[in-house]
């Protein structure tokens, strides 16, 4: 299946769960709320349900909300016809987890998922059989709604993500930018973001990003720390910086490849960036994946469609 980078900084709830809690393996029903965010008014509760549950936490990775921990085997099954329901392998990269390949639910082939008609019906079910990290995404589309959710499965390391303070000092490294504009459908509006070509990727300026999500539900904050030599990035927090307007041409410049810090709510988050003449640039899909957005590119219509409303 094709991978899709995304990494998950949704709040998430399991109805009468206390911040760390352990049983035997149960079947728990995962809650979601419009918007991802808990004092939304719209609540879509018991669209998926987990088997071989034996313990939740809330406390350990506080930008995701609860995660669970299975024992094997374990079946998600949607509890409602969905617009969205899909289950990831996915990868630790501090606080946030990355994912890769997409699984194939029981008794459905390439061919045959996704539904042609866009309904993932009740009923359809995945079974987890091997020890890893998974994330389960389901939901109603917006704005009624969706869950997002890590779960443990099986004998799996899970890191305990540090806070980072002042970064180490290292050579700087260059390359060579290429002035280029990126334009996007954000929901269902166009966009252009002006930007670098950086060996053969797009790379967008940090707080443009900011500003152009500030009004979505993935909107998120930018600050510098000097003293640790930090970028925070602090999500479903308005962007405060100045608004600017893209530029519409530009030069190529030297870049150089980013060795600070980059704090995503407070814990290190490692991704490729670059400082051009003092401001930081990123792929557009690793910025989309720090905040929660989802990127695709629609080879039909070469449109690359950026997504912040389920």
């Amino acid at each position: 299946m094709k991978k899709q980078l995304r990494t998950i900084l949704a709040a998430l709830t399991i109805s009468s769960m206390m911040a760390t809690t352990a049983f035997g393996a149960e079947m728990v029903y995962l809650n979601g709320y419009e918007g991802w965010e808990p004092n939304d008014s719209i609540t879509a509760a018991n669209q998926v349900s987990v088997t071989s549950v034996t313990k939740t936490d809330s406390t350990t990775f506080p930008n995701l909300g609860t995660t669970y921990y299975c024992a094997l085997p374990v079946i998600i099954t949607a509890e409602d016809n969905l617009l969205v329901f899909q289950v990831a392998e996915a990868t630790q990269n501090g606080s946030t987890f990355m994912e890769g390949d997409i699984l194939m639910p029981n008794g459905y082939t390439e061919s045959t998922y996704p539904p042609a008609d866009g309904v993932y019906p009740k009923g359809m079910s995945f079974t987890l059989t091997k020890p890893g990290i998974y994330v389960v995404r389901a939901g109603y589309g917006f704005p009624s709604g969706g869950v997002e959710s890590v779960l443990f499965v099986g004998d799996v390391d899970v890191q305990t993500p540090q806070q980072q303070t002042k970064p180490p000092v290292t050579t700087p490294i260059t390359t060579t930018a290429k002035f280029a504009k990126t334009s996007v459908i954000l929901n269902e509006d166009s966009t252009t973001f002006s930007g670098y070509n950086i060996n053969g990727n797009n790379y967008v300026k940090l707080r443009d990003f900011a500003q152009t999500l500030s009004n979505t539900s993935c909107r998120f904050d930018v600050s510098w720390d000097a003293a640790n030599q930090n970028i925070n990035l602090i999500t479903k927090t308005k962007y405060s910086g100045p608004a600017t307007a893209p530029a519409t041409s530009g030069s190529d410049q030297t870049a150089y490849v980013y060795n600070k810090g980059l704090l995503v709510n407070g814990y290190t988050t490692d991704v490729d960036a670059y400082t051009i003449n003092g401001n930081t640039y990123f792929k557009l899909r690793d910025l989309a994946t720090l905040v929660d957005a989802y990127v695709y590119y629609d080879a039909g219509s070469k449109e690359i469609y950026v997504v912040t409303e389920m």
